[in-house]
Formats: structure tokens, sequence, C-alpha cells
């Protein structure tokens, strides 16, 4: 088997989920759903240039998407673009639980995100 080194970070934050003792494939959708994936107990919400509530026409209708604008730009500014897109399968996750990587995602790249 290959082992692979994490970052302390990454690391720091299985470490944690470990010791709750997390049985996502036990839970209810709705259970997992309450899970703060990406954002931890104390984390800061750090600061953007803004975040808009946009959306993007969906052959269902119209598809929910958020604009992250780092902390220094303007809005008119001409810059390169992040599409994250959270996973979880469709089932799990939030755009609340993944609202503080999407914010640092912005400021740390300089990139616009969209998040959907």
């Amino acid at each position: 088997m290959t082992k692979y080194k994490l970052d302390k970070q990454v690391q720091e934050r299985l470490n944690a989920v470990n010791e709750l003792n997390i049985k996502i494939e036990e839970m209810s959708p709705n259970e997992a759903r309450q899970i703060p994936w990406t954002a931890g107990d104390g984390d800061e919400i750090p600061d953007v240039g803004c975040v808009v509530e946009i959306g993007a026409d969906g052959p269902f209708g119209p598809i929910p998407m958020y604009h992250y604008l780092p902390k220094d730009a303007a809005y008119d500014d001409e810059l390169p673009a992040i599409v994250y897109y959270h996973g979880g399968g469709w089932v799990v996750g939030s755009r609340n639980g993944h609202d503080i990587l999407c914010r640092h995602l912005a400021n740390t790249s300089g990139c616009r995100v969209f998040f959907c």
C-alpha cells in the first residue's frame, strides 16, 4: 500500500473528524448535511471583496451560484476564475459548509470564485 504525506492542515482536519467517530455511511442524508465539512469551530470568516448570489440557466431551471471576489479586487477588474463544485454526490454539502473555503480560494489565488 502506498503511503501519502498529507499537508499538516489536512491531516489535522482528518484527525479531528476521526476523533468525532463520524460514520457517514450510517447517517441519513439529513444528518450528513448538518456536518460543516470545510469549516471548523473557531475558524474566522475571511473578508472578501464581495459575495454575490447569481444564477445560471439550467436545463431544468435556474442553477444557484455564488460569486466571490478577492478582498483587494474591484468588481470590474479582469481576473482569472475558478469554478468550484462542492461535490457531495449532490446529496450532502451546502454553500454554508463551503463558504470559508471559497473565500480562502478567492483571497489566496487572486481569482474570482464561482461556487455551484
